[in-house]
């Protein structure tokens, strides 16, 4: 089985992908020891007999997911690649092949956007790749207009909570529409806001505090100065941050956030895995997964769970409350 998934919205596609592997780690091999996630720029034909050597002892299907493999420029790779495909079991198997530089033209012919972002035609090898996927084809072009905010209202009810059409039309507005991975953190982190306070509805105020990337600039910094043991900077960039009038339980849910990234960033690292796998299931930003992972390495596995674990604790004496979140903070971070 092939499916072929194209265009520039890679969020949605790759949620797509992640529907796909996550039935297939359910209903064929818990252990995902038969999955491979591979980056097609850089496959070699080495990888391909690796790949096709290696079978698991779990499962007797495969499930191979390749991104950007028609953005190669060697035809010769591409061509061996095709007649490999066509030899390979592909009834038992599970192909997945993403490719963002495709897009469907005016008139429905697929194109190739070059790296100026320019529609061209297929070359000739390019056209015998896409041929082989004749079946289950989705295209993820950027959303518009009235689709956008409601993918935005759809978002925040995975969420836990509901959003204004106000508020909704303001986040589109503030970050625009092609970047669903923004949209997506800006959602849960307004969430996270709302529900830390107790309120179940995302309000255009709420929009206005929160959604003028600032905050997770700052944040970000916070945890830049906690990672480097910076006690004073961290110190004051929480004092600046809490005079700011944000939210005590919001502020600690924020870093709650970020350090339970970190601890998955760290996790996989410690056990091989990639850090694009991890950010799969995260579902971050390329640059937020890109400045976590920077700030993860700067932990040790076991900091990490303990910066958690207090965490987790400062949040519960909050709401119950059974501490100040200023004393409780400048303990957390004197400790670091």
């Amino acid at each position: 089985m092939i499916f072929f998934l194209y265009g520039p919205d890679d969020y949605r596609a790759k949620q797509k992908i992640s529907a796909i592997k996550n039935k297939f780690v359910t209903d064929v091999d818990p252990t995902a020891s038969s999955l491979s996630w591979l980056a097609g720029s850089k496959w070699t034909v080495a990888d391909w007999h690796e790949l096709t050597a290696s079978n698991s002892l779990f499962a007797r299907r495969r499930l191979v997911i390749v991104e950007d493999i028609c953005s190669r420029k060697d035809k010769g790779f591409l061509e061996n690649f095709i007649e490999n495909i066509k030899a390979s079991d592909r009834g038992e198997n599970i192909w997945v092949f993403y490719e963002p530089k495709i897009i469907n033209n005016k008139k429905g012919e697929k194109q190739y956007l070059n790296s100026e972002g320019r529609e061209q035609k297929l070359t000739i090898t390019q056209k015998k790749l896409v041929s082989l996927f004749s079946v289950d084809q989705q295209q993820y072009f950027g959303l518009l207009g009235k689709e956008v905010i409601r993918w935005v209202v759809d978002r925040a009810k995975e969420q836990g909570v509901g959003i204004s059409h106000e508020a909704a039309q303001s986040l589109v507005a503030v970050l625009g529409t092609n970047d669903l991975w923004l949209l997506s953190g800006e959602i849960v982190k307004l969430a996270a806001y709302n529900l830390a306070q107790g309120k179940e509805m995302i309000s255009a105020d709420d929009v206005r505090l929160l959604s003028n990337g600032e905050t997770d600039k700052n944040i970000f910094a916070l945890i830049d100065a906690i990672s480097q043991k910076n006690k004073r900077l961290a110190a004051k960039i929480f004092d600046e941050q809490y005079r700011a009038g944000l939210g005590e339980v919001y502020l600690v849910a924020m870093l709650l956030r970020q350090i339970r990234i970190m601890l998955v960033l760290r996790q996989a690292l410690e056990v091989g895995q990639t850090p694009q796998t991890a950010a799969s299931f995260l579902k971050l930003h390329p640059y937020a997964l890109q400045k976590s992972l920077t700030q993860a390495k700067n932990f040790k596995l076991q900091e990490l769970q303990k910066l958690f674990a207090w965490l987790i604790n400062i949040d519960k004496d909050l709401k119950t409350g059974k501490a100040d979140l200023a004393v409780s903070l400048t303990e957390w971070i004197a400790v670091l």
